[in-house]
């Protein structure tokens, strides 16, 4: 039985094969059909089935021999394989020739009692080697979209199989060559902090040593120039004893009290110009480094740190929560683990987390770092209104899962089961009235 795109069977074989005319019209006579030939109606091989059975059952006389290439001899059996009815000389034929010899010929007074099933041939394997295997799969590779034996099944499978792993190799090569461009670009980073540091301290040292020739050098031109005034009135006074110890020596009494007076009021003068008993300044100069609180040693461990991780992410397990709406609560638990499905203990990942609402509105989630006391990265949200949420997560830009994580929101104080106790019914409701419409859509 052949069809047309308009699904109807449109003829039988020789209904078909004695088509002149240029268009023909299907079973139902809804549609034309344009063309000769049957190249244009591909086989239905299940309502070929039927109709054979058909035939068998209620006109075999009406059968001819589907294979004999002069006249039309009368079908006295069947192959299963193959499907067409034989006349006796092309089953004796058939079933000597080297290719069909072991099909199933059953004769037609055999199959009147048989029903549609032993109509139906079993499709096997045509690839060479692989002869007789049943069809157990199908490929559908936009190169192949055809039905294949076990034993093609395992060799595409080791196939897949083999691609998936170069796939991995290729990636392996990809990492390799990122840690030495990663070495190479980490350790120019760490040369360029340092060589600031250094710059820094360097101009830093500077600035403190001409701080100290500027306060030295003010110092000491306060302290020299009082040494010089000192020196001055050191040298008047010097000169006043001097003239004072001369006149004693050599003036008799009457001589020295007419020049009292004016000796007197010159010492007093000096004395009194003479006040200063402490020098201007003070040759003290101090370090101070009170404003460093911390030691260098400490403060150049915390000059940057080697960030590496050693998750797998296929091995990251994460725990959904459900919330309650109005508070913010943990949502997800992230907790990482190694190649080797060991947990890490690993701060300061690149984690990123997004919740997306029913409305499709997205806002970002805060994450918080748990690691030193769980092992584990906790995801907050603090949902308006009740439903369901989707946190999107992803690690280093990569999403851990393409889906996301479905969250529920439930009331402030009701138990998880009565929340999903009313979601089950709110989603029966749903259904229910879908089915209703659905049925009015139909039904008019």
């Amino acid at each position: 039985m052949y069809f047309h795109v308009c699904t109807h069977p449109v003829a039988h074989v020789w209904q078909i094969t004695e088509m002149v005319s240029s268009t023909a019209l299907c079973v139902k006579k809804s549609t034309k059909i344009e063309g000769k030939t049957s190249d244009l109606f591909p086989l239905d091989p299940s309502r070929k089935h039927i109709v054979d059975c058909y035939l068998v059952h209620r006109k075999p006389e009406n059968i001819t021999c589907d294979q004999c290439t002069e006249g039309q001899s009368s079908a006295t059996s069947r192959c299963k394989e193959c499907g067409d009815f034989l006349c006796s000389a092309c089953a004796d034929v058939h079933q000597k020739t080297k290719l069909t010899k072991n099909h199933n010929v059953l004769t037609l007074n055999k199959l009147k009692s048989s029903s549609v099933e032993d109509f139906r041939n079993v499709q096997t394997c045509q690839v060479s080697g692989h002869e007789g295997q049943p069809f157990t799969h199908y490929c559908c590779s936009p190169n192949c979209e055809k039905p294949i034996c076990n034993i093609q099944s395992n060799i595409l499978d080791i196939r897949q199989l083999t691609e998936q792993t170069k796939g991995v190799a290729d990636k392996i090569q990809i990492e390799l060559k990122k840690l030495g461009q990663n070495e190479k670009q980490i350790a120019n980073e760490i040369e360029n902090v340092f060589r600031a540091h250094q710059e820094a301290l360097e101009k830093r040292k500077l600035e403190l040593r001409d701080n100290v020739s500027h306060t030295v050098a003010k110092k000491r031109q306060i302290l020299e120039t009082q040494l010089k005034s000192i020196e001055k009135e050191v040298l008047k006074l010097d000169q006043v004893c001097k003239f004072s110890d001369e006149h004693f020596s050599n003036s008799d009494a009457s001589e020295f009290l007419q020049m009292k007076g004016s000796i007197q009021s010159r010492i007093n003068k000096l004395t009194e110009q003479t006040t200063v008993n402490e020098p201007y300044q003070n040759g003290d100069i101090t370090f101070d480094q009170s404003t460093n609180k911390f030691n260098y040693q400490e403060y150049a461990r915390q000059i940057g740190f080697i960030c590496s991780s050693s998750a797998y992410l296929p091995n990251t397990r994460v725990q959904i929560y459900d919330v309650e709406v109005g508070q913010e609560q943990v949502c997800l638990k992230i907790t990482f683990y190694d190649y080797q499905n060991r947990p890490l203990k690993e701060s300061g990942m690149d984690i990123n987390a997004e919740i997306k609402e029913e409305s499709g509105k997205i806002t970002k989630a805060p994450i918080k770092d748990f690691t030193e006391s769980e092992l584990c990265y906790k995801v907050f949200v603090r949902p308006t209104h009740i439903g369901e949420l989707t946190a999107l997560v992803s690690v280093k830009g990569k999403p851990l899962r393409n889906t996301g994580y479905h969250i529920r929101v439930v009331k402030s104080g009701i138990t998880a089961a009565d929340d999903r106790k009313n979601l089950n019914r709110q989603k029966q409701r749903r259904t229910s009235y879908c089915k209703y419409f659905s049925f009015l859509i139909f039904y008019y």
